[in-house]
């Protein structure tokens, strides 16, 4: 009996470490240096769907007409073209995308881009800002 009970141990204790220890590729996996949230925001794709997004908000705010909507975001797709960061601003994906999300928002609607935790001290645009803090 007592020889039963001592082949157990090892067993368990080797079953413990196959199921605790981590998983085929998954060390190192913290500090991964392509993980594509960490790399510098895409300028244009940014500026593109914020601005999108300040036209669509305005217009579910009741501040603009649809046709006046769809002319905003025109504007805004030509006006990204151009447009970068402020020098020595290099946002990453994942605070861009942290803003973006919190634009699509419906929560945040009646915020201006300023008044959204994700996107305070953002790196701004070199956009003509409006009140809501994208292009008039």
């Amino acid at each position: 009996m007592k020889s039963a009970g001592w082949s157990r141990g090892p067993l368990s204790i080797l079953l413990l470490l196959l199921l605790a220890a981590p998983s085929q590729g998954a060390v190192g996996s913290c500090s991964d240096k392509t993980d594509p949230l960490s790399a510098p925001a895409d300028v244009v794709a940014y500026c593109d769907e914020r601005e999108q997004l300040l036209c669509v908000r305005r217009f579910e705010r009741g501040e603009l007409l649809l046709s006046e909507t769809n002319d905003c975001r025109r504007k805004a797709i030509a006006v990204c073209q151009t447009r970068e960061f402020l020098p020595g601003c290099v946002p990453t994906e994942r605070q861009a995308r942290a803003c973006l999300d919190a634009l699509h928002s419906r929560s945040t609607l009646d915020l201006g881009v300023d008044e959204i935790e994700e996107c305070k001290g953002f790196c701004h645009l070199d956009v003509n800002d409006s009140i809501d803090g994208g292009m008039p």
